[in-house]
C-alpha cells in the first residue's frame, strides 16, 4: 500500500470498537453509511479534520468540510438577492408600461414575493441538506462519492481509470480555504467527476494519493 504525502500509511479499517474509542478522543461524530451498506464494518467520520487521523484508515466514509455550508449559503444569498432585484424591476416595469388594473399589479407583486421567498428559503436550507447527504471515501481501489438530496448518486472511480487529477479553487473557495477535486477518467460514464466542498489541503492530498494509486502516470 502506498504511503500518503504526510507520512501516514493507509491501512485496513479498524473494528467498530476501536472506532468508538478513536472518535471519543478526537471529537468526531458517527456518520451514517450510504443505504445498503453496513456502517459498523468500518470507521465512519463526520467533520474530522485532524491531520494525523485523516489518512489513518482506508475505505472510510468522510463528509465534506463544514465550511462549505457557509460558502454555499453566501452564494445562494447572492443569487437570491439578484432574483429579488429582478423581481422588483419586473413588477415596476409592468406597472409603468402595461395598463394593468391595480389588482393585477398586486397579484403580480404577490407572485414575485412568493418566488423571492422560495429563493431565500432554498438558499438557506439547501446547503445543510446537501452537506448531510454528501460523503466520499478513498482506498487503493479508487475514489467513491455518494451525494444527492432528492436524487441519490453513488459514483465509483477506479484508480486505474484515472487519467489526471486537478484541484480548482475559485475566489469564494479561497475565502474559506476550500477546493474542488476534479478527476478525469477514461472509458467510464463519468468522464470528469468533481468533488467540491473539500478542505483545500485535503483536496491536494487526495490528488496526490489518486496519482500515486494510479501508478504515477498523471497526464497533464
Amino acid at each position: 500500500m502506498s504511503t500518503p504525502p504526510d507520512g501516514h500509511r493507509l491501512s485496513n479499517a479498524q473494528p467498530a470498537t476501536d472506532s468508538a474509542k478513536d472518535d471519543a478522543g478526537t471529537g468526531c461524530q458517527p456518520l451514517e453509511a450510504p443505504p445498503g451498506e453496513h456502517a459498523g464494518a468500518e470507521r465512519v467520520h463526520r467533520g474530522c479534520h485532524h491531520e494525523e487521523d485523516t489518512w489513518s484508515t482506508a475505505g472510510t466514509w468522510r463528509q465534506l468540510d463544514p465550511r462549505s455550508i457557509a460558502m454555499s449559503r453566501i452564494v445562494g444569498a447572492i443569487a437570491a438577492t439578484v432574483l429579488t432585484i429582478l423581481a422588483l424591476v419586473g413588477v415596476a416595469t409592468a406597472w409603468l408600461t402595461v395598463s394593468w388594473p391595480l389588482w393585477g399589479i398586486g397579484a403580480l407583486l404577490c407572485l414575485a414575493m412568493v418566488v423571492v421567498a422560495i429563493g431565500w428559503i432554498v438558499a438557506w436550507w439547501w446547503p445543510p441538506l446537501a452537506f448531510r447527504h454528501a460523503r466520499w471515501r478513498l482506498d487503493a481501489a479508487g475514489l467513491e462519492i455518494y451525494r444527492g438530496v432528492l436524487w441519490r448518486h453513488r459514483i465509483a472511480i477506479p484508480a486505474h481509470r484515472v487519467q489526471h487529477v486537478d484541484v480548482a479553487q475559485g475566489p469564494m473557495q479561497r475565502m474559506f480555504d476550500l477546493g474542488t477535486l476534479i478527476v478525469h477518467t477514461a472509458g467510464t460514464q463519468h468522464a470528469s467527476v468533481e468533488l467540491s466542498g473539500l478542505n483545500h489541503g485535503e483536496a491536494m492530498r487526495l490528488r496526490d494519493l489518486l496519482i500515486e494509486f494510479r501508478g504515477g502516470n498523471d497526464v497533464v
